[in-house]
């Protein structure tokens, strides 16, 4: 027995994503300091949910025109992932701005779940 989620479902659970970043936020603000490393992380899961409700209708069809469109989302990732690496290696570097080993993991992580999903509605939406 195979259940059928809807867009609805991750537009709950990005709401969640939403208010846990914003707590996230609100907390890093108030202790005069920049948010936590996961809000990173948290942003991500909130931009992933939103795209999963434009993109699950279809994803569901499965045709090749998903197919393309997960490829070249990744494929473009890809080089995005290249060229945030030479950013961020830049950034620590040239002492722009002192990162932890995990808030550099944490980035990366986001950056490359937030592309991911980003090309892939934007092909969508343009195919």
């Amino acid at each position: 027995m195979s259940k059928d989620y809807s867009p609805k479902a991750f537009i709950v659970v990005g709401c969640l994503f939403l208010c846990m970043t914003i707590f996230m936020f609100v907390v890093g603000f108030m202790a005069n300091s920049a948010p936590p490393a996961q809000t990173y992380n948290l942003i991500a899961l909130t931009i992933m949910s939103f795209s999963m409700s434009y993109l699950y209708p279809q994803f569901k069809q499965n045709d090749e025109r998903m197919k393309l469109i997960r490829y070249k989302g990744l494929t473009y990732s890809f080089f995005a992932l290249v060229v945030y690496y030479i950013v961020l290696s830049g950034i620590i570097q040239f002492n722009i701005v002192s990162l932890s080993a995990m808030e550099v993991l944490n980035i990366l992580a986001a950056l490359m779940i937030s592309t991911v999903f980003i090309s892939m509605v934007i092909l969508a939406k343009r195919n």
